[in-house]
C-alpha cells in the first residue's frame, strides 16, 4: 500500500527530463557553485590566518612587555615590602614612645603630687609648731639663754 501512495505522489509530480545541454549547464553551475564555496572558503581561511597571526604578535608584545615590566614590578614588590616593614617599625617606636610617655606622665604627677604632700605636711607641721612657740614664750627665751650662757662658758 505504501507503494501506492509513492506512485501517487509520484504521478501528482511527473519527473523532469533534461536534455544534455541542460544537464551540462547544471554540471557547469554546480562546478562554479563548489568552487565558488571553496574560494570563500579559501578567504575566510585567509581572514582567519591573518586574525591568528595578529593575535600571535600581539601575544608576543605581550610576553616582552611583560619581561621588561617584570623587573620593574619585582623592584616595586621590593620597594613595597620595605615599605611594610619600615611602617610596622614606626608604629613599634610609635607604641614604645607612648608607653615611657604615659610612665613619664605618672611619674611626673607622682612627683607633683608627693611634693605637694611634703609641702602640706610640712607647712602643718611648721604652723603647729609655731602656734606651739606663741603660747610658751617663756620657753623660747629659757632657750636662748640656755644657749647664750652654754657658749659663754666654753
Amino acid at each position: 500500500m505504501e507503494d501506492d501512495e509513492s506512485m501517487d505522489m509520484r504521478s501528482e509530480f511527473p519527473p523532469e527530463t533534461f536534455d544534455s545541454t541542460q544537464i551540462t549547464t547544471m554540471a557547469d553551475n554546480k562546478k562554479e557553485f563548489n568552487n565558488l564555496i571553496a574560494a570563500e572558503r579559501n578567504t575566510e581561511v585567509k581572514h582567519l590566518e591573518e586574525e591568528l597571526s595578529y593575535v600571535g604578535e600581539t601575544f608576543h608584545l605581550i610576553n616582552e612587555q611583560l619581561k621588561q615590566q617584570g623587573g620593574i614590578l619585582d623592584f616595586a614588590d621590593e620597594n613595597i615590602e620595605k615599605a611594610i616593614e619600615e611602617t610596622n617599625s614606626g608604629k613599634r617606636s610609635l607604641d614604645d614612645a607612648e608607653k615611657y610617655s604615659n610612665n613619664y606622665r605618672k611619674g611626673f604627677w607622682g612627683i607633683v603630687v608627693g611634693t605637694t604632700t611634703v609641702v602640706v605636711v610640712g607647712l602643718g607641721l611648721l604652723s603647729s609648731y609655731l602656734k606651739s612657740q606663741k603660747q610658751t614664750p617663756i620657753n623660747n627665751q629659757n632657750f636662748t639663754l640656755e644657749a647664750a650662757s652654754d657658749d659663754e662658758a666654753n
